[in-house]
């Protein structure tokens, strides 16, 4: 029976935090703007009253001109800790319908240079939406958002993910694009962050990996001993040789070769 992707990722959730989005993308109940069919999916944990978040939105602006219906956006809240009026802000966004979500996204984003109490009263006499009971829906939505940015890791904002794949570059149009794009230069920076991004324990047990193969290619076991009378091999000398020769090239790749594969086995585990 094959192991289940949730059992291979709490087999290695201590090795490798995940950078996959959780939960993924929900048609029914996320905030989408775009195409469904769109081949590139950007998600963003944000805060209105985040200024990075202000700057960021601009560039989504910019991506989506340039993407057109290759992109859908979708956010998802993660209100600055400790600041009332970020999380009042979120909740004001989810009094709203579906149809005026997006509007009232906007104008908390760009009404003004920084968010004040006088952007949440406008837009919220705007929507004229005063019920307790929509108020404790928007609360529990926040509160849902919130959960799940934790689950993800998310500390800053904005944090974004792209195709369900945590993006954790600079946000400027050309780079992020680029990361959209899956560009070679993107890749090449991801790998380098994932292996960044590994736990303590990983970088032990490649430690132990490479310090085994060190000592095994440098043990005489490994080496072919030759019978100084006649010349010939010791018995298991053939096996040996394959396993290291005595060229400093063949002990070079047999020192690289244990961590390497560890290193790559682990990643195709973990993303498959």
């Amino acid at each position: 029976m094959p192991v289940s992707t949730t059992r291979k990722r709490r087999f290695l959730f201590l090795l490798i935090p995940s950078r996959r989005l959780d939960p993924p993308v929900d048609e029914t109940r996320d905030h989408i703007l775009g195409a469904s069919d769109a081949p590139i999916t950007l998600v963003e944990y944000g805060s209105y009253a985040c200024p990075h978040c202000r700057v960021a939105n601009e560039t989504i602006a910019s991506l989506r001109d340039r993407f057109g219906d290759r992109m859908r956006y979708m956010i998802r809240h993660r209100p600055l800790a400790n600041n009332d009026l970020a999380r009042r802000a979120a909740e004001i966004a989810e009094y709203a319908t579906p149809e005026q979500f997006w509007k009232v996204h906007l104008e908390l984003m760009t009404r003004s240079s920084k968010l004040t109490e006088d952007d949440l009263l406008a837009v919220k006499t705007e929507l004229d939406l005063e019920s307790p009971e929509i108020s404790e829906r928007a609360r529990a939505r926040v509160d849902e958002d919130e959960r799940s940015a934790n689950a993800n890791g998310v500390v800053f904002t904005p944090t974004f993910f792209i195709n369900g794949r945590r993006y954790d570059g600079p946000w400027d149009d050309v780079t992020l694009g680029d990361a959209m794009l899956g560009t070679l230069g993107h890749r090449v920076r991801a790998t380098a962050l994932d292996f960044a991004s590994w736990g303590p324990s990983a970088g032990v047990l490649l430690f132990i990996a490479t310090v085994l193969a060190l000592v095994f290619s440098n043990h005489q076991l490994a080496m072919p001993s030759r019978n100084s009378v006649t010349g010939s091999s010791a018995p298991g000398a053939r096996f040996s040789f394959f396993l290291c020769s005595q060229s400093l090239r063949w002990r070079m790749r047999a020192s690289f070769f244990p961590p390497t594969l560890l290193m790559a086995t682990v990643h195709l585990y973990w993303r498959s």
